[in-house]
Order: C-alpha cells, then structure tokens, then sequence
C-alpha cells in the first residue's frame, strides 16, 4: 500500500498544479483519507469525514426520489469549487479550487486514480 499511496500523491500534486487545486483528496466511501495532496495545515480525516457525508448525503436524497445515485457533486462558493466524483463503490476524488481550473481534467484524473487503486487490490 505505501507504494500506491506514493502514487496517488504524486498524481495529486500533478492536478494541483495542472489545475490550481488548492487540495486534492482520494477518500473511502467511508470517510477516510487514503492520499492528499493540500495545505500542510489540513485536518485530513475531518475533510475526508464531511466529504463523504457529502456524497452519501447526495446519494440519500437522490435515491429518495427514485432517482440513480449521483456519481459526481459540485459545491461552489464565491471562493471556490469543490468537487466530489465518485471512483467507483469503495473510493472517490476530491478537489477544491478554483470553478473553471478545477473542472477541467476531472475525468482524466479520475481514470488515473482507479488505475493505481486497481494495481493495490
């Protein structure tokens, strides 16, 4: 595991910088951090708690609705846009920027998280 958490960090400092992230996360479905790249500062667990409260908060309403569970969440603020996108049924993506910046490249990212992710497993 240490090699793949190595991994995703240095694909994470790449879309920070690609994409002016002030943070990139991959996160359990559960809450827990499993590589980030942001301020040093940064209480990763808490983040990572909250980000998949999130989407499992998403996920609740949506199915209450009848509807398919969202695979992706934007939060915009007049400061910035966090993104959670889902990386299949056990982990996902969270960034947080600038709007445009981080929106691009998204997708991309995402196939390269799963890639290392798959390689652990």
């Amino acid at each position: 595991m240490p090699a793949a958490a190595e991994e995703l960090k240095r694909l994470l400092g790449e879309f920070n910088g690609r994409h002016a992230a002030d943070l990139s996360m991959v996160v359990s479905r559960t809450g827990v951090p499993i590589a980030h790249q942001g301020p040093q500062d940064l209480n990763a667990e808490t983040f990572a708690s909250l980000a998949a409260t999130l989407m499992n908060a998403a996920e609740v309403m949506y199915t209450g609705l009848g509807r398919a569970a969202p695979d992706r969440i934007i939060v915009q603020s007049g400061s910035g846009t966090l993104v959670a996108s889902l990386l299949g049924s056990k982990a996902m993506f969270v960034a947080l920027g600038k709007r445009d910046e981080i929106l691009q490249g998204i997708e991309d990212m995402a196939a390269g998280i799963k890639s290392v992710l798959a390689a652990k497993a």
